[in-house]
């Protein structure tokens, strides 16, 4: 009996130690398509300051927006109803890191009563925090 106990408490003891590792963190992409939900569910909730939280201070796009300037554009938007009328579907999305530590999600599909597109992030960890560093959109 005596044996039984000491063999269940140096179990106990090394599940408590190696618990962590025989659990894992979640992988880099799995914390990605976690920030692309509370991204989507900020953007639904037109929580402009969440919203802009998702994006690294270095973002820029093809035309050259900057985060300032997305911010505005994000107001503007808002004050005017627009977002009132927008669906946003993640469900087929997939994250990819490559070797480099860049990621990739996508795609993402966007619509309102003005466009219609498909968006591809490109994401870069800052501070522990995966954050959208650049959008690709196409016209659907």
């Amino acid at each position: 009996m005596k044996t039984v106990l000491n063999i269940g408490a140096v179990a106990a003891l090394l599940l408590s130690l190696t618990g962590c590792q025989l659990i894992g963190q979640p992988s880099d992409e799995k914390l990605i398509l976690r920030m692309l939900n509370t991204f989507e569910e900020s953007l639904m909730a037109q929580d402009i300051d969440l919203v802009m939280s998702h994006y690294s201070e270095g973002y820029s796009d093809f035309r050259g927006m900057n985060k300032q300037t997305l911010r505005q554009i994000l107001t503007t938007i808002k004050e005017s109803g627009d977002l009132n009328d927008l669906k946003i579907s993640t469900g087929e999305a997939k994250a990819v890191v490559n070797d480099e530590g860049i990621g990739t999600v996508g795609p993402m599909m966007v619509k309102t009563v003005q466009f219609n597109v498909t968006q591809t992030y490109t994401v870069v960890k800052e501070d522990g925090s995966w954050l959208i560093s650049t959008v690709q959109s196409v016209q659907n």
